[in-house]
C-alpha cells in the first residue's frame, strides 16, 4: 500500500485519537478500543485475521537499584489479563 506520509506515535491513546478524527489507520489493541468497535466508531480492516495475543512488556534498564521490585510488579502484571 501507497500512504501519502507515515506519523508514529508512541501512546496509543493518540493512536486511537487520530483513527477517530479519520486521519489514517492503526494497530490498537482490541480491549482499548472495544466500545469503539461495538458502536461502530471503528472497524476491523481486516476482520478475517486473528491477532496474537498481546501481553505487558515491563523494561528498565540493566543494572537499575530497584530490579528485584520491577521483577515482582512483572509477576504481578503477568497475572493480569490484557481483556
Amino acid at each position: 500500500w501507497q500512504f501519502r506520509r507515515h506519523r508514529y506515535m508512541g501512546a496509543i491513546a493518540a493512536i486511537r485519537s487520530r483513527v477517530l478524527d479519520g486521519t489514517g489507520v492503526g494497530v490498537l489493541p482490541e480491549y482499548f478500543i472495544h466500545a469503539d468497535l461495538t458502536t461502530g466508531s471503528l472497524v476491523r480492516v481486516f476482520p478475517d485475521v486473528v491477532p496474537i495475543p498481546d501481553t505487558f512488556r515491563l523494561v528498565w534498564q540493566l543494572g537499575h537499584p530497584r530490579a528485584a521490585e520491577l521483577q515482582a510488579l512483572g509477576e504481578v502484571l503477568r497475572s493480569i489479563p490484557l481483556q
